[in-house]
């Protein structure tokens, strides 16, 4: 997948606008030098 960061904060805008208590789970496989970036990029989403 080549999914942005605009990507990964739009898809947790959507999950928290419709389910304001949502949680997020990380299942593995992800590029380590990307990660903390994309994680902090999704969590500005569903605080949006």
């Amino acid at each position: 997948m080549n999914v942005t960061e605009d990507g990964f904060r739009e898809l947790a805008r959507r999950s928290a606008a419709l389910a304001p208590r949502a949680a997020a789970v990380l299942e593995g496989g992800y590029n380590l030098s990307t990660l903390p970036r994309l994680v902090a990029t999704a969590l500005e989403g569903f605080r949006a």
